[in-house]
This record gives structure tokens, sequence and C-alpha cells, in this order.
């Protein structure tokens, strides 16, 4: 089985552990915000969440360490600062998971547009937006003011890693 390590990121330093660590913690809330569109929004995926959850935790002690902070069934989590991101397609995602992305800030525009299905929303602080990045084409426009975005998510490697792609492929 492949070995699962954190985010050069995360370990840098104590002090960068200590405040990524602290981070995690803070987004408790937000994290079982997302468990709980999963489980109410797509159940059949919120299944495969659990037990790729389960074995993941078990795979490693520094995971099961991390997973007692923090609840978030899926492995991967990015805060982006004032991105705004061209048309594109999550290539690393599995293609019946759903990421979870969710915003923050004083901003006004950054609107969520899927060309392809000539769809276009509005995305405001605080909403929370689950789609099927791997396969539906996204954006996000262009914005003015503090915008912070959250996208949570769950790469195809790791369920192969762990013998369980089959669940979302």
């Amino acid at each position: 089985m492949e070995t699962f390590v954190p985010s050069k990121d995360q370990i840098r330093s104590g002090k960068m552990w200590f405040g990524t660590t602290n981070l995690v913690k803070e987004l408790e809330l937000l994290a079982h915000r997302v468990n709980s569109c999963y489980k109410h929004a797509v159940p059949e995926f919120y299944k495969a969440l659990q037990v790729f959850h389960k074995k993941h935790t078990e795979s490693c002690a520094g995971i099961e360490a991390m997973t007692s902070i923090d609840p978030l069934l899926v492995e991967g989590r990015e805060l982006l600062y004032n991105v705004q991101l061209a048309k594109h397609l999550d290539r690393q995602d599995p293609i019946r998971s759903m990421a979870a992305f969710a915003v923050f800030g004083d901003f006004q525009g950054g609107y969520l547009r899927c060309e392809d299905l000539g769809y276009r929303m509005q995305f405001r602080p605080g909403d929370l937006i689950l789609l099927r990045g791997r396969v539906v084409a996204h954006e996000i426009e262009a914005f003015t003011g503090q915008r912070i975005s959250i996208p949570h998510f769950t790469h195809t490697s790791c369920w192969r890693a762990l013998g369980l792609e089959s669940l979302v492929n």
C-alpha cells in the first residue's frame, strides 16, 4: 500500500505544524457542514466516503492523529485567497466524487460559471456548493474585494492506494 504523507506546507516547521492543526480545529464546523451536505445530497458517495475514511484513518498513526481533530471525510482541503480560476476540470478527482466549495469574505462578483451547461450562479460569502468537478468544467468569474475559497476534495490516487478506487470510478 502507498504511504500517505502530510503536505510540506503543514510540517515545514513546528510553528507551521501548530498553525495547521489550530486552523484544522477552527474549520471543524465547516467540515461537519461539508460532511452533512454529502450525506444528504449524494448518499452513495457519502457511504463510499465513510469506507474510505475508516480505511484511510487505519492506514497510518499520523492520519489517525489528524482525524482526531478533523472530522472531514475527504482528504483534501485548500485555502485560496483572492484566486480567480479559469475554466477547468478537476482531473485528479474520481469521476463519481463531489467536491465541496465554500466561500467567505467581503467581495463582489466571483460567480461560478459552468459554461458547457449554460449555468452561471452567484457564489456569495457563506455559500457551499457541491460540484462534480471532474465531469463539469467550471470557472470563477472576476471579483473585487477579499475572497476566501475553501475547496474540499478527494483524489483518485488516494482511493487507489487504499484499494477502493472501484467505489468512485
